[in-house]
């Protein structure tokens, strides 16, 4: 019988995310800065999550002469949780713009804190792909769970997390999981409040997105 892999955690601990990552928490911080500094942070968190992403050789003519180079050969599929995930895809789509995107729409149930799925558009067609499942925030790990059960049910089985806090509690269930996935964060927080949200954290990551206190 084959052992299950492991659920793996990389805290991405370089200087430039650790400091725009106390710029995100600031509570000062204006919701325009606040994109801008997910933006970059999301991009350093990608780079380290695609370092693994598969290269073909292929001969490119330079303006002096021919050179054999390497090309993406992935399809990579990013996969932005709704809403607050979407403040993450533009980035990565400047970096591989050829990304294939997919939604998944959730909201928490406030009484059981668990995900309730309220859209999701998958397409078939993404046999072998490289998935990214985008989540600025992951707190009791619920939503990112279920996101990555539903990839698998549509035969994607290589997903990665990116998110920028994510919190002991879900980083504890997601190592409970029978889910192989693999999570990228800028920091895992202590704990969670009883409504659910990460401590010390940096709020509710949408309405700090999108200006809507």
């Amino acid at each position: 019988m084959t052992e299950r892999k492991k659920m793996t955690v990389e805290t991405v601990n370089h200087p430039l995310v650790q400091h725009k990552l106390s710029l995100l928490r600031d509570q000062k911080t204006p919701s325009g800065d606040f994109r801008r500094i997910l933006e970059e942070i999301t991009t350093i968190l990608f780079i380290h999550a695609s370092k693994d992403l598969s290269l073909k050789t292929a001969s490119i003519s330079t303006p002096m002469d021919t050179s054999k180079c390497q090309l993406l050969d992935d399809t990579v599929v990013l996969v932005p949780i709704l809403r607050a995930g979407l403040g993450m895809l533009n980035p990565i789509l400047r970096l591989v713009p050829d990304a294939r995107v997919e939604f998944m729409g959730l909201r928490r149930d406030e009484s059981t804190l668990e995900p309730i799925q309220y859209y999701t558009h998958l397409t078939d067609s993404h046999s072998g792909a490289s998935v990214f499942v985008l989540d600025p925030m992951v707190a009791t790990g619920g939503s990112v769970l279920h996101t990555a059960r539903i990839l698998k049910e549509n035969g994607l089985v290589q997903v990665k997390i990116i998110s920028v806090i994510t919190s002991s509690h879900a980083v504890k269930r997601l190592e409970n999981t029978a889910e192989e996935v693999r999570l990228y964060t800028a920091s895992v927080d202590p704990e969670l409040n009883k409504h659910g949200f990460i401590i010390p954290g940096l709020g509710d990551a949408g309405d700090r997105i999108y200006n809507t206190f």
